[in-house]
Order: C-alpha cells, then sequence, then structure tokens
C-alpha cells in the first residue's frame, strides 16, 4: 500500500479485507457479546478449558538446568486428554509434551500437530 500519508485503522481494514477471500467469509466468527446488537445474553468469548503450562522436549535439558529457562520456555496450552496429557512427565510444575507432537513457531504460538 503506497500512501501519500500516515497509515490508518481504515486503511488496515481495507488491505485487510482484499487478503480474505470469498469462502474463508463463510467461517461462523459471531459472539454473542458483540454480534448482538443492544440485546446481548452472557455467554462464555471463549470455549472453556484448563490452561497448563508445556515445556517442549526439545527444551527439556535447559529447564533441568535452570529455573529461569523453564519461565522462559513455558507454553501455556489447553489441557486435553486426547493427547494423553495426564501421562506426561512432568519438570518443575509442567508437562513435558512427546516428541513430534506439538509445533512451535516464536511468531504465531504453539499448535498441536
Amino acid at each position: 500500500m503506497d500512501l501519500d500519508r500516515p497509515l490508518n485503522q481504515q486503511d488496515l481494514a481495507a488491505q485487510f479485507q482484499s487478503l480474505v477471500t470469498e469462502e474463508e467469509l463463510l467461517i461462523d466468527t459471531r459472539t454473542g457479546w458483540l454480534d448482538t446488537g443492544w440485546h446481548t445474553s452472557a455467554e462464555s468469548v471463549r470455549d472453556a478449558g484448563i490452561s497448563v503450562s508445556v515445556i517442549l522436549p526439545g527444551d527439556e535439558q535447559i529447564c533441568r538446568n535452570n529455573y529461569g529457562e523453564v519461565i522462559k520456555h513455558s507454553i501455556p496450552m489447553i489441557f486435553n486428554k486426547k493427547y494423553g496429557m495426564e501421562n506426561w512427565r512432568e519438570l518443575k510444575g509442567n508437562l513435558i509434551a512427546p516428541e513430534g507432537l506439538i509445533d512451535y513457531d516464536e511468531d504465531t504460538g504453539a499448535t498441536w500437530r
């Protein structure tokens, strides 16, 4: 976007909208507290879940040697029995993920494989 002025929110929204395909717009992103107008009802704004701190297996050794590293490397994830998390090993109050189960990117965060 090449403008002869500073960008504003409207410019950013227009640019973002130009990147979205019609297919992507079919995803239901409505929420009870934003999209019901003057009549809102009490609803959860996200899915219920218990968050736990997870350490990736590649970070385990450095975390064992230094508690400060545990804080730096812990990743909040929603507890899910589907992945057998109740049986994962633990390190200083954090669960250690099995190899290959979680993808982590510094910019986008952690996702399940």
